[in-house]
């Protein structure tokens, strides 16, 4: 590491050396076998297509001069401290910091982010510590910056690391804020200001890094060409009619912010929105075909008329589009103003305004060449930016807002046809049958329109889901391997929808949602049916799993085995890149229904214990063995029901050997224990002839030709010593 030359922005001369200092270049590393991969599209921009409206991103603008006002930013709060606040700069502590070499070679992006934690990080967030509480006698980090790892391991390979924010930190329970020793005192009357912060969103800013190759740098500067008048946003190509309602306040920007947008773009900005709200309220002209009329129901097109080539998550490279959409919604998520994008030598900075929905953007910059200011200097100034922006956005946040004022005029019946009353049709007893319930109704229709409403999300459009395995609860006159056509519409009839409520987890096999079913009968009638589970799989690995995963659910369905998920169906996004399998919701786990959640200890009742053992062994019967029991698999209902969960590592055909030993597991769990996975597992005669499905390897062949889809294998235990390589570490992923 090299130092550039000080600049003089305080008289305080050790500290003006550590902000004037700029890193050296950072060159990728020279192993062959260590590569940096080119950005690609991470497989979960799946969510980022069902932000409400209210937070779309709809342009970008250039501001040239945000880097000089972050860094002005640190100037003030510098010039604003005596000698006698700063005290003793620990220049060899944080020196140490810069000089720090990382700990593995750079290539993609999670190691420059690692990188940036371990030097500039560790060093900024000790100064801009300092300069927000100048009081305090010692340079401790109030303030941290962090890459918050994810258990899909996969994502590494995307070039893309998207993770990393400013932050400060809470306790988990009652959210206050965590401060370093003797800071809370030292703050006095701004020490509400930053519990409001800890309440408001721990998460203060967000970094995009990238891998460092010349892709990244050529996007950085591709993010220049982007038009003013519109973003184009991507979203959902479905075309439907939602019934969904929902009241939202879009989050506020703060009223004073320490950087300036000129009022001719905030104004250029206004003039565009309004232009898009009017173009969007003018009457389209529409086809003949999408034309109804009163006496017809309206109808749905579905994302795409054919099914994709695959429903794993394809690799496509990384675009400026979708690199700015994706920093958009992670921002939105992490509810910042400011974002950064970092490739190793180069970054640019930008602010997010929430009134106008417009990302302004500043000039891409080389950071071994940052001089007047330095580096470290635009660094503090965009982390104690970030701080006072979250700040100012905390205590308006607080202020009540103005009563809604109503008119004292009374709203017109825009039908007064409605509130007559209609003659009941007469109907004989012999045609008069039960009406099926919605579920029932839904798992005969092949078509899903999925829609996300929780938090941030409130889609503008649904995804399209088509059926690809047939219901295991209720009857249905299909053949096992019938593969439903897609039709160019569907009437309200021909669908049903599936409203996301929120995330309830996410582990190796996918993502976990709660929600809720609306399905419309041939009558007309609306019928709804809540507490349902989806899980959505994204990666091929993950893909393999849960395919297996709803074959078990069908043997299990075969012998009539209880205590398991209900399984609805298994669909295929027809835009590609995820499947969804559709279950019951079984409750909470034992693990979160511990009464003492300092503990790690569960506990249930001795009725729920022989209820999972007589679970256990009914699957054992039907020739499945779970492999992975475990407290957070194992679920108790409302109406204290058992169930076991998660069939994704499951096997078929176990040996009893095999059985016996999953059993003594189960009276562990049971017991208030815990298995370690870590452990192999005893080998037992016919282990070989256990079988589960494995990730598919390609011959020679398949790698010759590109255009064929790669057939899915399935292994028979054969070679013994892999079988608890693979369910220890499957197991450890898990639970990460």
């Amino acid at each position: 590491m090299t130092c550039s030359e000080a600049p003089e922005i305080s008289t305080m001369g050790e500290l003006g050396t550590l902000l004037s200092w700029s890193p050296a270049q950072v060159h990728a590393s020279t192993n062959p076998a260590i590569r940096a991969p080119p950005p690609i599209l991470p497989p979960h921009h799946f969510y980022n297509k069902h932000l409400r409206r209210e937070l779309i991103l709809k342009r970008v603008l250039s501001l040239p001069f945000l880097v000089e006002n972050l860094s002005q930013t640190a100037t003030k709060l510098v010039d604003s401290i005596t000698a006698d606040e700063l005290g003793e700069v620990p220049t060899t502590e944080l020196s140490t910091h810069l000089q720090t070499r990382p700990r593995r070679e750079i290539a993609g992006a999670d190691t420059i982010a690692d990188y940036y934690s371990i030097s500039i990080g560790e060093v900024c967030t000790a100064i801009a510590s300092k300069l927000l509480i100048p009081q305090s006698r010692d340079w401790g980090s109030s303030v941290c910056w962090a890459r918050f790892t994810t258990a899909d391991r996969t994502l590494a390979a995307t070039g893309v690391e998207e993770h990393a924010c400013l932050y400060v930190l809470t306790d988990k329970e009652d959210r206050n804020i965590t401060l370093f020793p003797g800071h809370a005192e030292l703050l006095g009357d701004r020490l509400s200001d930053w519990q409001r912060l800890a309440a408001f969103g721990p998460k203060l800013g967000t970094w995009i890094h990238l891998s460092l190759c010349p892709e990244s740098e050529r996007l950085l500067a591709d993010l220049d060409h982007f038009p003013e008048t519109s973003f184009p946003y991507k979203l959902c190509r479905t075309v439907h009619s939602s019934q969904t309602e929902s009241t939202f306040t879009r989050p506020r920007d703060a009223a004073s912010v320490p950087w300036s947008i000129p009022d001719k773009l905030l104004a250029s900005a206004s003039f565009i929105d309004s232009e898009q709200s009017n173009k969007n309220l003018r009457p389209r002209n529409q086809s003949r075909r999408s034309e109804t009329t009163h006496n017809e129901k309206p109808r749905s097109v579905p994302s795409a008329r054919r099914r994709p080539h695959t429903t794993a998550h394809l690799p496509s490279p990384l675009t400026a589009e979708g690199l700015v959409q994706l920093a958009w919604a992670r921002a939105t998520e992490n509810n910042s103003s400011l974002i950064v994008f970092n490739c190793g030598n180069y970054e640019r900075i930008c602010v997010r305004h929430r009134e106008t929905q417009t990302l302004f953007i500043s000039p891409v910059f080389d950071v071994t060449a940052c001089k007047d200011p330095g580096y470290i200097q635009l660094q503090v100034g965009t982390y104690t930016a970030m701080t006072l922006d979250a700040i100012a956005r905390a205590k308006e946040a607080k202020r009540t807002p103005a009563p809604i004022r109503r008119s004292p005029r009374k709203r017109r019946n825009p039908d007064p046809t409605d509130s007559r009353a209609k003659k009941r049709q007469k109907m004989s007893i012999k045609t008069r049958e039960k009406p099926l319930p919605p579920i029932a109704i839904a798992s005969q229709r092949d078509m899903m329109f999925l829609t996300l409403q929780y938090g941030i999300h409130c889609s503008p459009a649904p995804a399209s889901f088509i059926r690809a395995a047939q219901c295991l609860v209720h009857a249905t006159k299909r053949k096992p391997n019938y593969k439903p056509p897609i039709k160019r519409s569907y009437k309200p009839e021909e669908y049903f929808e599936l409203l996301l409520t929120s995330q309830i987890g996410d582990g190796a096999t996918g993502v976990v949602h709660s929600a809720n079913l609306r399905v419309v009968t041939k009558a007309g009638s609306a019928l709804t049916h809540d507490n349902l589970v989806l899980k959505i799989a994204f990666q091929e690995r993950q893909q393999v799993r849960m395919r297996h995963e709803y074959a078990i659910y069908q043997r299990l369905a075969e012998h009539g085995v209880t205590g398991v998920p209900q399984v609805y169906g298994l669909f295929e996004d027809l835009e590609g890149g995820a499947i969804a399998l559709l279950m019951n919701n079984c409750g909470k786990t034992i693990w979160d229904l511990r009464p003492d959640k300092k503990r790690a200890r569960t506990v249930i009742t001795s009725v729920q214990r022989a209820r999972f053992i007589e679970i256990l062994t009914s699957v054992h019967r039907a020739g499945v063995r779970h492999c992975d029991i475990r407290a957070e698999n194992l679920l108790i209902d409302t109406d204290g029901e058992a169930f076991i969960v998660d069939f994704d590592r499951g096997r078929f055909e176990p040996s009893e050997g095999k059985k016996k030993w999953e059993m003594e597991i189960m009276d562990v769990v049971t017991e208030g224990g815990h298995h370690d996975f870590s452990m192999p597992s005893p080998k037992f005669p016919d282990d070989d002839k256990e079988w589960w499905p494995r990730s598919p390897v390609p011959t020679p062949t398949e790698e010759s030709d590109e255009d064929t889809p790669k057939p899915r294998r399935f292994w028979p235990a054969t070679d013994t010593s892999n079988e608890d390589t693979d369910e220890t570490d499957e197991s450890n992923e898990s639970a990460t």
